[in-house]
């Protein structure tokens, strides 16, 4: 199967058994939300699917097991990663953040620079400018249009509309809507459920490590016993 497959998976923190027993798909080109409370294992999925965080059970992408292999090795198979932290070098300039995102084979970067600048033009207004320099709004497009620089086919983003003024998410969500509809597969995990159900094909409601919702936004909200027990609203 094409497209990630995620079956039975568990994580822990120290102790703390944090996913428990996780089963998700997504196929190219499907922005799948990961919908939750803080604390209900949002980021602990995300960083287990990118090999920041030791795991058990399936982890498929296109084919190729993915659990028990070092983050790296993850990146270099096409999958992305959007940390809630960002993560961007603040002594750094835009354009040698941007150059960071890179895979190790690329043959030129010119054209995905161009790709980049494109989707943020702010960027390149700002290329010469130290990473600490940049609003959070700047920041989270940077942090963006570096995972975009590894040409990733799985995007996982970790609450990439964190703190963002409405334009900016907005701004956030139309090029995650153009990455899907270019055929990458996309794990959203977010917490406003407006811009999940807006941009969504699909929405997984994760509860305490567990998923209790698996079906399409409409569907979700149609069942509002789901949101008020899970989600609060």
């Amino acid at each position: 199967m094409n497209g990630l497959l995620v079956k039975q998976l568990h994580a822990f923190y120290g102790k703390s058994h944090v996913l428990r027993g996780i089963d998700l798909s997504v196929a190219p080109g499907e922005i799948v939300a990961v919908l939750g409370r803080n604390g209900s294992g949002r980021s602990t999925l995300a960083r287990a699917l990118v090999g920041q965080l030791p795991c058990s059970g399936s982890v498929v992408w296109n084919g190729q097991a993915l659990a028990g292999r070092k983050a790296f090795d993850i990146a270099q198979m096409g999958v992305g990663y959007l940390p809630e932290s960002r993560d961007i070098f603040p002594t750094l300039s835009v354009h040698q953040n941007l150059l960071l995102g890179l895979k190790t084979n690329t043959p030129s970067s010119e054209a995905l620079f161009q790709t980049v600048y494109g989707l943020f033009p702010k960027l390149q207004e700002r290329q010469h400018a130290l990473g600490a320099s940049l609003s959070g709004g700047e920041q989270q497009m940077l942090a963006l249009g570096r995972t975009l620089m590894g040409q990733p086919q799985l995007l996982v983003a970790d609450e990439p509309s964190e703190g963002l003024a409405p334009q900016m998410v907005k701004t956030i969500a139309k090029v995650l809507q153009d990455l899907a509809q270019s055929g990458v597969a996309i794990v959203l995990m977010e917490q406003k459920l407006a811009l999940a159900m807006h941009i969504a094909h699909r929405a997984v409601v994760i509860g305490h490590g567990q998923v209790v919702f698996d079906g399409t936004p409409q569907a979700l909200a149609d069942r509002p016993a789901i949101c008020q027990e899970w989600l609060g609203v």
